[in-house]
């Protein structure tokens, strides 16, 4: 009986959370891996940690149907008392359709039984109570991560990206599913976007790159507001962009040059030199727009001539600005 254990309860959980996060923050490089080391910072005696090893090891984990709140096997049954199971998830625990990804990556199980379950799983978080999901983001991240591998190659579904990610990455994760071919112009529309607009300046992209995805993003349309077709604006536009010389042909440029004075002298890495540039950029040589910043994202592959310092004075073109304002008609549908 568990009450008869002389074990310090609290140390136990408190060690079974320890390694259960640092197995979570591996992330897509765990599914495959038979064991992770963790080296536990509390002290244990043995009962404890044998009891610490049974409910994560790999002989017969503690594992959790959540769909049916039901535990399923384990060595022990700490479970039964469930103060911790219900409620907050802040007990790890395995899943049941995690467990079991082992046998199908060595063919001793159905990948497509395994990837139906995933999608059960993905349906009943995509409907669970917000605190509960944030609690067990690594483990949502982990259902990902396993759907990802079973699919190689496809086209990863935007209802599953949402797990893929963490707030300020999104935009390197969709660079690493679009350099292995697995995007598609679905997946981008929902999620480059929003990726864009709050990617964060330490992670530097290819410019290459995010030009391959706005294109893809685009389609045969050509242009999109916020992921969605638009009309491209006629004629040539005026566009600054604030960055050094080495990077004055990247993506983003906009119709303001008060942003680029801003993007020169505060969005640089520490000691480089940048100034504003200015361009006539020709309206097939747009991707995206978005309006909230006024930025354009512009192809200028193999048109470093069109590029040239911005005079101190310079101001917005007037025809630039009112063909900018008409794209704001278009916000928010399709054209």
């Amino acid at each position: 009986m568990i009450g008869t254990v002389d074990v310090d309860w609290s140390v136990v959980l408190q060690a079974v959370r320890y390694a259960i996060d640092k197995c979570c923050k591996l992330g897509a490089e765990a599914i495959r891996q038979k064991s992770v080391e963790v080296e536990l910072p509390m002290p244990l005696r043995q009962v404890e940690y044998d009891l610490v090893d049974s409910w994560v090891g790999a002989d017969m984990p503690v594992t959790y149907c959540y769909e049916d709140d039901e535990i399923v096997d384990g060595r022990h049954r700490l479970w039964l008392t469930r103060p911790y199971a219900a409620g907050d998830g802040l007990v790890p625990l395995i899943a049941e359709n995690l467990w079991y990804l082992d046998d199908v990556f060595t063919g001793r199980a159905d990948a497509a039984v395994c990837l139906e379950s995933l999608d059960s799983a993905r349906l009943w978080w995509d409907s669970a109570d917000g605190t509960l999901r944030r609690s067990n983001s690594y483990h949502c991240r982990q259902l990902a991560d396993a759907y990802a591998e079973l699919t190689v190659p496809e086209p990863v579904p935007a209802y599953w990206f949402q797990y893929l990610h963490d707030w300020d990455d999104a935009l390197p994760r969709l660079a690493e599913l679009h350099l292995a071919h697995r995007t598609d112009q679905n997946l981008l529309g929902y999620a480059l976007p929003s990726a864009w607009r709050f990617r964060q300046d330490r992670y530097g992209l290819d410019p290459q790159l995010v030009i391959d995805m706005f294109r893809t993003m685009a389609g045969l349309n050509g242009f999109t507001m916020w992921g969605e077709p638009a009309p491209r604006p006629r004629g040539r536009l005026t566009l600054f962009r604030g960055a050094t010389s080495a990077n004055r042909c990247g993506p983003s440029w906009t119709v303001d040059p008060s942003v680029a004075r801003y993007f020169a002298n505060s969005r640089q890495s520490p000691g480089a030199m940048a100034t504003v540039w200015v361009a006539q950029i020709p309206a097939d040589r747009l991707l995206a727009y978005f309006p909230d910043e006024r930025e354009f994202i512009v192809d200028l592959t193999g048109a470093d001539h069109l590029v040239h310092p911005a005079p101190p004075s310079a101001r917005s073109h007037w025809l630039t600005r009112w063909r900018s304002q008409r794209l704001r008609r278009f916000e928010g549908r399709g054209a």
